[in-house]
């Protein structure tokens, strides 16, 4: 399997390299643009899964006229933090790009549901209370042919400190004594061919992405598994400006060496004393029969937020297979070179949209129970594309657990 996916990665960049002149779409304008722009505004927002929170984004794109992007945010509510990202730092002008991310939470809420896979009940869950959710992340991206083809590799550490676990309501179940921490780090590689006639907001051609995952560890307790994720997707023209999108995504959780899989060692290692208590038993023992899932089969991109599934919660569905289809028709409402400045907001609007997308997947922790379950949603949201490099996208959408909207700041796919 591994020898396969290498020499059909070499055949794929060869097949690239040799035919990038005779094959490739016009783009529509320059792929490294240098526009200015500034945003300082505090949201209001509501994440189900994680809580309502006030995010204040203070956003410097194309940095004194350089490819640099400043964005920090400081989070306050549900959620206390900062986070702060430097992106498009160029070592070798448009070719070799360094990016940084770096985030430090310091009380976070996460939904925990009682099983994993599409059938997990939306309403059997309790709450998992982080008190540190550090990360550092460093990518690194080389560039070639007019960001046609890329490699880049991403280097991600992080410490998580889990306290406590709480009901629905935020009422304390149980204590974790002590408090569980984990230190942990991932190696990402992956690999971008663009067949399309822009990068930031593409109308047509094809775009192909494929990372590999790993996260090494010398605790025999703990799992290593490999994830691979694949993303293909075709942008159909409609009318002069218009756009039909359809994306295909899949990840697999590929398992090195199963982690600890004897329930009862999970469950006393949580160091959850219950004294008999019904709730309290039961949220120890979903929690340990996930670390369980964990640990034997590994766990693929989840879906759920607002890249995939966008009509359910952060992180809504575990397991360690994936599997997405998405049609979305981008409405072209304004194409041309628009700059404005509103005080706190500055740039330079290139393209607006009014986008309507269907998205359906399924996931579980075998590949024989994958398409038993299909969730679905539809949604709705506006974009505004910007010479800057920044697509700013509120939307909503609906699936049957109800809706959740989004504000971000690029395109899902």
């Amino acid at each position: 399997m591994k020898n396969s996916r290498a020499l059909i990665g070499v055949v794929c960049f060869l097949f690239f390299s040799i035919s990038i002149d005779a094959f490739a779409i016009d783009r529509r304008k320059p792929q490294f643009q240098t526009d200015s722009s500034y945003l300082i505004f505090p949201i209001p927002i509501t994440l189900p899964g994680i809580g309502d929170m006030v995010v204040v984004t203070g956003l410097a794109g194309n940095v004194m006229k350089t490819n640099v992007d400043v964005i920090g945010l400081g989070i306050t509510g549900d959620v206390n933090g900062l986070a702060l990202i430097v992106e498009d730092i160029h070592l070798l002008p448009e070719t070799l790009i360094l990016g940084v991310f770096k985030h430090k939470i310091s009380k976070v809420t996460l939904n925990n549901y009682s099983s994993r896979g599409m059938d997990s009940d939306p309403d059997q869950y309790t709450m998992v209370e982080q008190t540190q959710f550090e990360g550092l992340e460093t990518k690194l991206t080389l560039s070639l042919f007019d960001r046609r083809f890329e490699l880049f590799g991403v280097q991600y550490n992080n410490q998580i400190t889990t306290a406590r676990i709480l009901d629905p309501e935020g009422n304390l179940i149980a204590e974790l004594t002590p408090a569980h921490y984990i230190e942990s780090s991932t190696t990402t590689y992956g690999s971008v061919i663009d067949y399309t006639d822009d990068r930031q907001d593409p109308r047509a051609g094809v775009r192909l992405q494929a990372t590999r995952a790993n996260t090494p560890t010398d605790d025999l307790a703990h799992p290593e598994f490999n994830v691979w994720d694949y993303s293909l997707t075709a942008y159909i023209p409609v009318g002069k400006i218009s756009t039909f999108a359809i994306n295909y995504f899949q990840s697999d959780a590929e398992v090195v060496r199963e982690g600890q899989t004897d329930l009862a060692v999970l469950t006393q290692e949580l160091g959850i004393d219950c004294f008999g208590t019904l709730e309290c038993e039961t949220a120890r023992d979903n929690l340990a029969r996930k670390n369980w899932a964990d640990n034997k089969y590994g766990t693929a991109t989840p879906l759920g937020g607002d890249m995939r599934l966008r009509g359910y919660p952060l992180f809504r569905f575990h397991g360690a297979h994936t599997r997405y289809l998405a049609a979305e028709f981008r409405w072209n409402l304004f194409e041309g070179y628009q700059p404005f400045n509103w005080f706190i907001w500055k740039d330079i609007r290139t393209g607006s949209q009014v986008a309507f997308f269907y998205e359906t997947a399924t996931m579980s922790d075998t590949l024989g129970e994958l398409g038993e379950l299909i969730r679905s949603n539809l949604g709705v949201g506006f974009r505004l594309v910007t010479a800057s490099g920044f697509v700013y996208r509120p939307e909503v959408a609906v699936g049957d657990e109800g809706a959740n909207a989004s504000v971000t700041f690029s395109y899902p796919w």
